[in-house]
């Protein structure tokens, strides 16, 4: 369905509305920041963890999710999903994975405390994780796994080796990770210079049997506002939210509670809630739907008008910005879903006039450019019924779908308690099939009020069985062209399982509050998907971290292939264009040149009105490889690859030596690139 213009320019107030707020509320918190210098104690100490995560106990994790109605369903459908017995076409067996992970499933219990930092100044990502297990244990459990036969298949050539008191995890030529004593268990880092915080979460994480026992699973924190080495927010667009924060246990009915708390700054927190407001009064709507919420948004005009896509206080204030939808089955080999919007309504007749003087005006407007009308009035079922004809559009023989907007009202209740309501439907089928399929929900009392209690400020429902049932039949055809699988559980198979989703939000000035209820998991997409995140968020491409990190990221390739130089010739190489049979340069040019260094904003603007210096040539005149980016410092004994002086603010050069060692030399202190400098390792 493609929005219509009112709809997109009223949204397009909110957005502006709420970033003013956000800009508003930085530029407050600067102002009280700016005119007094912060005491020594407030500069930051170090980097903070990105994401957080806490778990108790990993054997209460895992009864857990067997016990839960998640497994049921995954039970159901595992059927589709038939792994090979050998290994795939990529050399990848699944078998031996799941051999895997049987074999760790059988390791002693153990609770886990892990942060994810932001990126190093290399690139890399910086992670930390605690185990229960002594350190001599841990690495023992290590070494069986990794000699095993399923083991081989999967993780070949990875080794773990003593580093001192240490354990390294590592390819022949990576280091993967490091295995450390801490206190009465052991830390599995990125890195030897990585730590974990005292505290994860607002807990302590010891690992001891009281931090183990609580009914809660799963803790974890994405923390918006985390700094890295040089200081800065690894989220700076969005310094005006804190964190958000993710608790998740099984309940007595084995169903997931989830609770999402995310906190934001009290100044940005006044305009969000000024325009996301709690429902005073419930509000009926199909009960069938996929998915059915109980909302209340203040946007410019009506939010009725918003979604009708009629002209701005057509319907106004008479529908009010308090609304239900459902999300109901289409109908048809494809069933397109169709929407249904209720608003309680107030003074019906004046109503009706303004929606038909409103489709008059627009009627003759679009006579006078020869176009069709493009909307029509009908009297269904008693009903005076007005709905948008998709025809009248131009692309409309181009979309997959036509889409229909039908609005009409109804009565619900007797006498003096009576209500009348707006419906609002946005449909794939003809606006008589709209309007019966309602009066339909009324014969069969399939109506739901949302909220259905004063709990919450706004709730949704998500219908899994309806789901299902719908995805059923396509999920049986795709099944039948693979021999391996078998045909997916009915609807009655699986309905035990299939239980309701019911989510509560609760908005506040500090933050917002969203308790799930379900048989599927939010965090099971949620906690990995942060953790990636994070693992790969990367510096601003513009910023000078991120040329350092590609600076570094181009010398470790091209240390790799001047190994295989030496390995075939006996000496290291001793330019850089004696690579080009290995890495190919005519492949990847890139590595010949590095993004030159911001001038900041106003260079940028005035780079656009006179131009901007050519990019570096990697190729001259005569056909040789342009390789002045790099100097090499070649012995037999000694071999360094470095970038020319210059090429950096703050450095006056990164190097690389022959046991891969990055070496960052700074600059002198007066910023000249003259003279001795001092040299740091990392």
């Amino acid at each position: 369905m493609t929005p219509n213009a009112s709809f997109i320019r009223d949204r397009r107030h909110v957005t502006v509305w709420v970033a003013a707020a956000i800009v508003l509320s930085y530029a407050l918190s600067t102002a009280a920041i700016v005119p007094r210098k912060p005491p020594p104690t407030s500069a930051p100490t170090g980097p903070e963890p990105q994401v957080e995560l806490y778990i108790p106990s990993f054997t209460a994790l895992s009864d857990a999710a067997q016990r839960s109605r998640t497994a049921e369903i995954f039970a159901g459908l595992r059927s589709l999903m038939a792994l090979p017995e050998n290994e795939t076409d990529e050399g990848f067996d699944i078998q031996a994975v799941l051999k895997l992970l049987g074999d760790v499933a059988s390791w002693p219990d153990t609770s886990l405390a892990a942060a994810i930092y932001t990126q190093d100044r290399e690139g890399r990502p910086r992670w930390c994780a605690r185990v229960d297990w002594p350190l001599a244990d841990l690495r023992g459990r290590v070494e069986s796994l990794l000699t095993n036969e399923a083991a081989k298949k999967v993780l070949e050539n990875v080794a773990v080796r003593a580093e001192g008191k240490d354990f390294v995890i590592e390819l022949p030529d990576t280091k993967l990770a490091m295995l450390r004593a801490h206190g009465s268990g052991s830390l599995i880092t990125s890195a030897k210079d990585v730590e974990l915080p005292e505290k994860l979460f607002g807990r302590s994480q010891g690992g001891s049997d009281e931090s183990r026992s609580p009914k809660s699973l799963v803790y974890c924190r994405l923390n918006l506002a985390a700094r890295g080495e040089d200081g800065e927010s690894s989220a700076s667009f969005l310094q005006s939210f804190n964190d958000i924060r993710y608790i998740g246990r099984l309940g007595a009915d084995r169903c997931w509670r989830e609770q999402f708390s995310v906190r934001w700054n009290p100044l940005l927190g006044a305009g969000i809630k000024s325009a996301c407001r709690r429902l005073r009064k419930p509000i009926p709507c199909p009960n069938d739907g996929y998915l059915t919420a109980g909302l209340h948004v203040v946007m410019g005009g009506a939010m009725a008008d918003t979604v009708s896509g009629l002209p701005p206080a057509t319907i106004g204030g008479r529908a009010g910005s308090e609304f239900a939808l459902a999300v109901v089955p289409g109908r048809g080999f494809l069933p397109f879903p169709d929407i249904y919007y209720v608003f309680r309504l107030k003074q019906r007749s004046a109503m009706l006039e303004s929606i038909r003087k409103a489709i008059a005006e627009d009627t003759k407007t679009r006579a006078e450019d020869d176009r069709p009308p493009a909307w029509r009035e009908e009297s269904i079922d008693g009903r005076e019924v007005f709905w948008r004809d998709p025809g009248a559009e131009e692309a409309y023989g181009l979309a997959p779908v036509a889409y229909r907007t039908v609005i009409f009202a109804d009565s619900i209740g007797d006498g003096d308690a009576a209500q009348e309501y707006l419906i609002i439907a946005e449909t794939s089928q003809w606006a008589d099939d709209a309007v019966g399929r309602w009066s339909d929900y009324r014969a069969r009392d399939a109506l739901v009020t949302m909220p259905s209690s004063e709990r919450p400020h706004w709730e949704g429902r998500i219908n899994w069985r309806r789901l299902y049932e719908t995805a059923q039949p396509y999920l049986a055809i795709l099944a039948s062209f693979d021999g391996e699988s078998s045909l997916p559980p009915s609807v009655d198979e699986l309905r035990g399982a299939l239980r309701e989703s019911h989510i509560e939000v609760r908005i506040a000035f500090s933050g917002l509050s969203i308790v799930h209820t379900g048989p599927i998991p939010a965090g099971a997409a949620y906690v990995p998907g942060v953790a990636v995140m994070a693992l790969s968020s990367a510096a601003d491409p513009s910023s000078e971290a991120a040329r350092e990190q590609t600076a570094i990221r181009k010398l470790r390739v091209l240390h790799h292939h001047a190994k295989l130089f030496k390995k075939d010739y006996g000496r290291w190489p001793a330019t850089v264009a004696e690579l080009d049979g290995y890495v190919d340069f005519r492949s990847h040019p890139e590595l010949l040149s590095l993004q030159p260094a911001s001038k900041g904003i106003l260079a940028g603007v005035l780079g656009l009105a006179v131009g901007s210096p050519a990019e570096p040539r990697v190729m001259d005149d005569e056909g040789e490889w342009d390789d002045t980016l790099y100097e090499i410092e070649w012995s037999r004994d000694r071999w360094r690859l470095k970038f020319k002086g210059g090429q950096f603010k703050s450095l006056e050069t990164i190097a690389i030596d022959e046991k891969g060692e990055i070496e960052r030399v700074p600059k002198r202190s007066d910023g000249s690139s003259k003279g001795p400098v001092a040299s740091a390792k990392s």
